[in-house]
């Protein structure tokens, strides 16, 4: 049983340690970014999904509940950076990671309409087992189980009305292809700071019913 729990121990900090060494994108511009794994691409009229697989991460979060997507992560974000900063029962600095991810239920009520966003940073890999605790009752660690999604990505400076073409163009993808996606929900990644002009990264990310994997591996065999 010992030798059984002390292998247990080394595999799962050899995990950590092939996690927090996986190369990032260079969208990630050096800072720590949940890794993935790609597992297939989804195309149809020119349009093209990048579809991942997300282990289980920690991310630290708040709610915002508002009728508009950039009002949401504008106090969103700055919440959170008052927890990386110090606002923490450490009174500890936490490194910035990327992206600013922005997860929207419910929207089938529409973009007018007070819809709860749900705004988070990364934990850093370093404090994926001890992250600080928020001083905050506004902010809280989140675990973001695993999740399959498919990924719209583009350029430039999106604002609600972009998310939202950009939401719509990758459902129309998968509905063309007949593949099944939550419709309730949408999440919105941005990946640089409001003074990065050029070489900007987001994306657009649709959660897959969870069969999806099963009947890819069905196709394959």
């Amino acid at each position: 049983f010992y030798w059984t729990m002390a292998t247990l121990r080394v595999a799962m900090a050899t995990s950590a340690i092939v996690l927090a060494m996986a190369a990032p994108p260079s969208y990630c511009h050096g800072i720590d970014c949940p890794v993935f794994d790609v597992k297939d691409h989804v195309s149809n009229g020119g349009t093209e999904l990048e579809v991942r697989h997300y282990p289980s991460a920690k991310w630290v979060s708040t709610d915002i509940m508002s009728d508009n997507e950039d009002t949401a992560i504008s106090t969103g974000f700055m919440r959170l950076f008052s927890y990386i900063s110090g606002a923490n029962v450490n009174k500890e600095k936490v490194d910035m990671t990327s992206p600013v991810m922005c997860r929207v239920k419910d929207v089938g009520q529409g973009p007018f309409c007070n819809t709860t966003f749900t705004v988070s940073f990364f934990v850093p890999f370093k404090h994926q087992d001890d992250a600080p605790t928020p001083s905050s009752e506004d902010v809280y660690i989140d675990i973001v189980e695993e999740r399959t999604v498919a990924v719209l990505q583009g350029d430039g400076y999106w604002m609600q009305a972009d998310v939202l073409k950009n939401v719509a163009a990758a459902q129309a993808v998968l509905k063309a292809k007949n593949v099944g996606f939550n419709t309730t929900t949408y999440t919105f990644a941005g990946y640089d700071p409001p003074f990065r002009v050029f070489g900007r990264h987001n994306e657009v990310w649709l959660d897959l019913i969870s069969s999806y994997e099963a009947e890819r591996a069905a196709l394959e065999n």
